[in-house]
């Protein structure tokens, strides 16, 4: 019993994860995704066919955005890696992609952009008035909705350390779900 009694007020002393990894975040922290490496778990609901499960690598850096879209059995299906400086996009499609396809992730990619570079507090219209971000009341943004189409991502979770855990993004012609699964900042 004494054991027992010992135990739990030792466990009630020690600080929580919580608090230890809020007194991680990152100082210098001006994104919502800080400059880093994240690995995702997609699920996309395509609003016909049959749903399909991949992996994506995201790198982002001061120079570059980079995005590798896996199988899952991890063979790479995709690279894309965009220039920060000048805008250029190169990607490199390891599988035979229609045009169609291509069309929509093209789109597709440029909220996504929009997301992963997001200031960590900005305003509710983007400069070019492209896109529109609602926050909660904590000043968290939780969507991102396209003004000139249907395109949206709803952030519906966050981490310990203010970083989205999961997404739900929706296109006209697919769903995504997506998990944030780990992540390694850059220092």
């Amino acid at each position: 019993m004494a054991l027992l009694l010992l135990s739990l007020f030792q466990s009630a002393c020690v600080p929580s994860r919580k608090s230890a990894s809020r007194a991680a975040l990152p100082l210098d922290r001006a994104q919502l995704f800080p400059n880093g490496v994240y690995i995702h778990e997609v699920t996309i609901l395509p609003k016909e066919g049959k749903a399909r499960k991949m992996k994506t690598v995201v790198s982002l850096q001061s120079e570059s955005v980079k995005l590798v879209g896996l199988s899952p059995f991890n063979t790479t299906l995709f690279h894309l890696e965009e220039n920060r400086s000048t805008g250029d996009i190169v990607i490199k499609n390891f599988t035979t992609v229609p045009d169609p396809v291509k069309q929509e992730f093209d789109s597709f990619y440029r909220i996504l952009r929009r997301l992963l570079l997001m200031g960590l507090h900005g305003e509710t219209v983007d400069r070019a008035g492209e896109f529109q971000v609602e926050y909660d009341p904590e000043r968290r943004p939780i969507l991102l909705r396209s003004q000139n189409s249907e395109n949206q991502i709803m952030i519906e979770e966050y981490d310990e350390q203010g970083i989205p855990r999961r997404l739900h993004a929706y296109h006209p012609k697919f769903e995504a779900l997506v998990k944030i699964s780990r992540y390694d900042l850059t220092k």
